[in-house]
């Protein structure tokens, strides 16, 4: 197997350390050739899941250089090497109601040379419904999906967080071939993590081993955990969210109108409406921007709870709000204006948020 060693090394790490509170990892150094496994060996909470979030960028290193590909990865010009980086985590994850064709058509748009002939082949050979949602997969069939997903953008380093658990033993044998396969193609090489010493001996050239220190913890969904992975860069990432939410008050508000319209037949009584529910978009976008900077600082679950508050709350101020404007707009004779000024606001509110949301969210690598 040593034959398969190349001059450049798919990954060079050197001094590399990452402090948390109650989790130190590091410093240590670790060499992939390129051509070559090397499987990554430690406990639970010896540091593997963190080890890849910090060479795919995921999070940053507190002292160290990552080399990938030739690449350091805390350039810019790592980005573009992500297209030519295949990962799999340790709990495969896509949206809950995405589909394998929908994952398809996405990662379509994500990676330049995605080949959906062959994703359509592995999805086949893996014997994965290509219309049945994420939610109903089974782990094995997750985990196979992201695997299948990994290999179908013509990678030339694959990265895989227990890649083979949760499926069983003739299925593992086949994934483990296919990754053998893999790497028989020039300066195609892995990285794989793995408490299952025995797939780690069929296929690896090398072996690196991180001792026991202590549990980390991360906040992050497990989607975003895979998202940051990928070859989009942080404002990306974060205006997503923003134009998900977005696009979720106008769809809203859009089916409210025409419902208002068809039960009011127009008129004085559907104008009222009208403004009520441009209030309550409006508001609904503040509270979005209100809310997206909690989530990145405090989480998604604490988010998720703040938000509701805020919607609850929302409701009524939308209401109070709604007959003040109408009742202005009867003084000054136009709700133009006062509608323009919460429109305006409100593109500031959600413009400032992005920024903050940003920085917050390039914190959370630090």
């Amino acid at each position: 197997m040593m034959e398969r060693m190349r001059q450049m090394n798919a990954i060079e790490i050197k001094g590399l350390t990452k402090q948390y509170k109650d989790f130190r990892l590091g410093s240590f150094d670790l060499t992939l050739p390129a051509g070559s496994i090397m499987g990554l060996v430690g406990e639970n909470g010896a540091g593997k899941s963190t080890t890849i979030k910090l060479i795919t960028h995921a999070i940053a290193a507190d002292a160290g250089t990552i080399s990938v590909l030739g690449v350091d990865n805390s350039t810019k010009a790592f980005l573009d090497v992500k297209e030519d980086i295949g990962v799999v985590l340790d709990e495969a994850y896509f949206p809950e109601v995405m589909s394998a064709k929908n994952v398809g058509r996405v990662m379509a748009k994500t990676y330049r040379h995605w080949d959906e002939g062959k994703f359509q082949t592995y999805l086949s050979r893996f014997s994965l419904p290509p219309d049945k949602v994420f939610m109903d997969y089974s782990r094995g069939m997750r985990m196979k999906l992201a695997i299948a997903v990994a290999l179908s953008h013509d990678a030339k380093l694959l990265i895989l967080d227990e890649a083979t658990s949760g499926l069983d033993p003739m299925v593992r044998d086949e994934i483990l071939d296919i990754f053998n396969d893999f790497t028989r193609e020039e300066n195609h090489s892995i990285l794989l993590s793995s408490h299952i010493i025995s797939d780690l001996e069929k296929i690896c050239d090398y072996a690196a081993f991180l001792p026991m220190t202590a549990l980390a913890y991360d906040e992050r969904s497990k989607w975003n955990d895979l998202a940051v992975m990928m070859p989009y860069s942080v404002s990306e990432l974060v205006t997503s969210k923003y134009l998900l939410g977005i696009i979720g008050v106008l769809i809203a508000g859009s089916i409210s109108t025409v419902a208002q319209f068809v039960s009011t037949g127009g008129g004085a009584a559907f104008y009222e409406s009208a403004v009520g529910m441009l209030v309550m978009a409006c508001l609904a976008l503040i509270f979005l921007s209100i809310n997206m900077p909690i989530m990145f600082r405090l989480g998604v679950e604490k988010g998720r709870l703040i938000f509701m508050l805020l919607i609850c709350g929302g409701t009524f101020g939308g209401m109070y709000f709604k007959d003040k404007l109408i009742t202005l707009s009867d003084q000054i004779d136009s709700v133009t204006m006062p509608i323009l000024f919460i429109a305006v606001f409100t593109v500031i509110i959600v413009c400032a948020s992005i920024l903050i949301s940003i920085q917050l969210y390039k914190s959370k690598q630090k």
